[in-house]
């Protein structure tokens, strides 16, 4: 998970398709099919119902690079390399999909590729709204 924002390729973690990874190319995005390596799902407006971003948590692994880049080299050069290893660990983006067939998956995207799905989908995503606690009246 750690190396996903080096690479350009994204991956389903779970529901149809789990463990299969996410490519581009000229077309869009598109995941191989697990079994037969010349049939593909692509992700387009008609295969894909809706989808919707799950929160994330930050990654553990820019953390540790962070803090290890920071005691290893003194002063304002460890505050840079860990700054700079914090950027490069930033975590996926991770979406559900529900598909036209009726499935759902869960995909991991590095911040790339979440942007070109992002543009290919916008018409199907869902904006889940968190309720926030109504503030007290003024007496």
């Amino acid at each position: 998970m750690a190396f996903m924002g080096l690479s350009n390729q994204g991956r389903v973690v779970g529901g149809h398709l789990a463990d299969c990874s996410v490519d581009s190319d000229h077309k869009g995005l598109s995941i191989p099919h697990p079994i037969n390596p010349f049939k593909r799902f692509k992700l387009t407006t008609e295969t894909v119902l809706k989808w919707e971003e799950l929160p994330s948590s930050e990654g553990l692994a820019g953390a540790v690079g962070q803090a290890a880049a920071k005691a290893a080299l003194p002063g304002m050069l460890g505050k840079a390399v860990g700054a700079g290893l914090g950027a490069a660990m930033k975590p996926p983006r991770t979406v559900r999909v529900d598909w036209a067939d009726g499935n759902q998956s869960v995909i991991e995207l590095p911040e790339k590729l979440f942007l070109v799905f992002s543009v290919l989908l916008e018409s199907r995503q869902v904006v889940t709204v968190t309720p926030t606690p109504a503030e007290p009246a003024p007496v």
